[in-house]
């Protein structure tokens, strides 16, 4: 039983590892509709473009670079 357990510890950290190689992208809409970033619809819908296709760390940079940009 310990063998298995083995597998299956050794399985999850490949699939961790080709994760960790290419991020999954998303569409606009699908962060317009996502629980985690409701705080932040409205500057998604500005910053986003339709059409394109964009990874979760590419939409937090965009948005803690609006946040911490000097107002004019």
């Amino acid at each position: 039983m310990a063998v298995k357990n083995t597998e299956t510890s050794e399985k999850t950290f490949k699939s961790k590892e080709k994760t960790d190689e290419k991020e999954l992208s998303f569409s606009k809409q699908a962060f317009l509709s996502s629980k985690g970033y409701k705080p932040h619809r409205d500057l998604i819908e500005a910053l986003l473009e339709n059409g394109r296709s964009y990874t979760k760390s590419e939409v937090n940079k965009m948005i803690d670079d609006y946040l911490k940009g000097k107002v004019k």
